[in-house]
């Protein structure tokens, strides 16, 4: 381990050490779960087609659809999903409506976490599973350390793409953070939205570009584009 040289650069936390300017904050600072004003669809109800996407604790992004504007999410994007059941995370940046089981709406509180940012903090999340049992609680109970929102606005930058900013020496920074996209990626495409930790039991296939999920297909782009 590395030997922290000065005190005024790290502090000792109960986690061990931290940034100066870094703090450790509770679940309930970092996202708000109250006042969530959006509409919660059973899964018998959904829509092959409609105006509005359904998003529910499931492994694809939108599971379904539905046509009543009442019951769009009426609250700032973007938002992040949490499965209480399934443990699974999603970032969602668009109207959508809930499914009914098991659907939490965490709002990123931006005076903290840039929504981004913290969506890829709750992907490296090690949730112990109870199977079919809730798992919110579980989640409340995680302590997240917290950098300076500049830094999570820059990170996200770097994440997402060239951002425009000088880089100077933080040139390495992005280089990471392109890097964690790039694995983040690969994890996603390979496994679905599930957690790091839950890879193992994801049910995959071997093909000629490599292991894919097992109910999934390889097509050639002429046989998906028209």
């Amino acid at each position: 381990m590395k030997k922290i040289q000065s005190s005024s650069t790290f502090k000792m936390t109960e986690i061990g050490p931290l940034p100066e300017n870094w703090e450790m904050v509770k679940f309930d600072k970092v996202v708000k779960t109250r006042g969530v004003k959006v509409g919660k669809v059973k899964q018998s109800e959904y829509g092959l087609k409609g105006k509005y996407p359904i998003v529910d604790q499931g492994q694809n992004l939108i599971s379904g659809y539905w046509e009543n504007e009442e019951d769009v999410y009426k609250g700032k994007l973007s938002v992040i999903i949490f499965g209480d059941h399934t443990r699974i995370f999603k970032f969602v940046d668009f109207p959508f409506v809930c499914g009914a089981d098991g659907t939490k709406v965490l709002i990123p509180n931006l005076e903290y976490y840039d929504p981004r940012f913290l969506f890829y903090c709750f992907l490296t999340l090690k949730i112990l599973n109870r199977r079919y049992n809730r798992h919110f609680s579980l989640l409340r109970e995680k302590i997240y350390t917290l950098p300076l929102r500049a830094r999570t606005e820059g990170y996200c930058a770097g994440v997402e793409g060239d951002s425009g900013r000088d880089k100077g020496d933080g040139e390495g920074y992005f280089a990471a953070a392109k890097e964690l996209k790039k694995s983040l990626m690969q994890h996603f495409f390979t496994y679905s939205p599930v957690p790091v930790s839950e890879k193992d039991n994801i049910c995959l296939k071997q093909t000629e570009i490599g292991p894919i999920l097992e109910d999934w297909e390889v097509k050639t782009a002429n046989e998906v584009f028209l």
